[in-house]
């Protein structure tokens, strides 16, 4: 009789199959725990987005309403002294982060604003002004005032609709009772 006749197949095939199934298993839960990992991974790169843009959304909120404020003061014959214009960031440098992070919305509404708001700077400085009191002042039919006052309204609007598309009601902050009370009043 042969060697291959004496051989207990069976516990051969017993023996090998637990290593077998023992290099599965650790294949499949590596594959699972990458899927997993990569799907995480996802996940943060997307809330990091978010969070830059809604950063980006902020700045360039705060600058366009300073400018509001500023146009305010610009077109009121009774203005006293003018609104300081608090530190805010270069709009070069807003620019710079709206071409990497923002949505064509929030890109076509900063620069229709910054075009609206050179044409102001410009009437303000050589076009038809009115001097009173020490100060100068644009009337507000002017027709760079009103360029300005549609492309901050379009700039305001197209950041709250980023806004609310960025944080849906499930995932934003929930309200305190302070600005309910706010609100209702």
């Amino acid at each position: 009789m042969s060697i291959l006749g004496q051989i207990n197949w069976t516990a051969v095939f017993v023996a090998l199959l637990g290593p077998l199934s023992a290099l599965a298993g650790v294949a499949m839960t590596q594959r699972a725990t990458g899927r997993r990992d990569d799907a995480r991974w996802e996940r943060d790169r997307a809330d990091r987005r978010r969070e830059i843009r809604g950063e980006l959304y902020v700045d360039l909120a705060e600058y366009v309403q300073s400018h509001q404020s500023m146009l305010d003061d610009l077109t009121d014959e009774y203005i006293e002294g003018r609104t300081r214009i608090p530190d805010l960031p270069h709009p070069d440098r807003l620019t710079a982060r709206v071409r990497l992070h923002a949505t064509e919305p929030v890109r076509h509404a900063w620069t229709e604003f910054l075009e609206a708001h050179g044409h102001t700077t410009w009437e303000a400085r050589e076009g038809d002004v009115q001097i009173t009191r020490h100060t100068i002042m644009l009337d507000p039919d002017n027709p760079a005032v009103v360029r300005l006052t549609a492309a901050i309204r379009s700039a305001q609007t197209a950041l709250r609709a980023e806004i609310d598309a960025d944080y849906p009601p499930d995932r934003r902050p929930a309200a305190s009772p302070r600005r309910w009370r706010r609100a209702s009043a």
